[in-house]
């Protein structure tokens, strides 16, 4: 959980929830401590790209309980290989149990944590607009101003 907010905000939640702190800082501390203890970690899977691997992945979560919040499967450079990226919420040691968990499947080559490598995450969004010729022009410039694309 990334907050974004000036410190007087943080003072008008305060007092609006009527949550009384000691200090600004204790509940900084407290904020900080509970997001890292449910932190969204990203493990990268490599596999062998055979059929029903992924299924078998992913009956691995559910029959543990464990949620999975975004899974993204594609093919590396290498024939027969594929790499599954899951985002998950938890914490460390339900992280290394799900580690663990997935390097007793035999489909599966390796198991890395990558939260703290650095990336760029996107998202991708599709939307369907009818307009008129005249707001169509000033909506292609606002689509080139945020680099996206129109596709008809």
């Amino acid at each position: 959980m990334t907050i974004y907010m000036p410190i007087f905000q943080l003072y008008k939640i305060i007092h609006l929830f009527g949550i009384v702190f000691l200090s600004v800082w204790k509940f900084l501390i407290f904020i900080i401590a509970s997001s890292l203890l449910f932190m969204k970690k990203t493990l990268s899977i490599t596999v062998y790209n055979e059929p029903g691997v992924l299924t078998r992945i992913s009956t691995l979560f559910s029959s543990r309980g464990f949620n999975i919040e975004s899974i993204a499967v594609g093919p590396t450079e290498h024939n027969g290989i594929s790499k599954i990226i899951i985002i998950l919420p938890g914490d460390n040691q339900t992280i290394e149990q799900i580690s663990k968990q997935l390097n007793k499947l035999v489909q599966v080559i390796e198991v890395k944590d990558i939260t703290t490598r650095p990336c760029v995450e996107r998202e991708l969004m599709l939307v369907k607009v009818a307009s008129s010729p005249k707001i169509r022009y000033e909506m292609i410039n606002i689509v080139e101003i945020f680099r996206s694309k129109i596709v008809d």
